[in-house]
């Protein structure tokens, strides 16, 4: 049988307190959590509907960096970002 498999990412990111480029800002305890729009396909049970990052997971590829790529590729999410 051919498995086939898909990967999501959850991705927070805690707000500060302060405004954009205050190096001073106070951390809070307000966490963001990025959604995603999926594309409009009629063939898609789930078009246009909000989701997490995320898609099908590559031959050789682990759950971990599929998820890592999916989020590169659909949100250009920098490496940087990624701890």
């Amino acid at each position: 049988m051919n498995e086939r498999r898909a990967a999501v990412a959850l991705v927070l990111r805690r707000r500060n307190q302060g405004s954009a480029g205050d190096n001073d800002a106070k951390p809070s305890t307000k966490i963001e959590i990025l959604l995603i729009r999926r594309a409009v396909n009629e063939r898609d049970p789930w078009s246009g509907d909000v989701a997490l990052p995320g898609g099908k997971v590559e031959a050789g590829e682990t759950d971990f960096e599929a998820a890592i790529r999916e989020c590169k590729e659909e949100v250009s999410l920098m490496d940087e970002c990624i701890n």
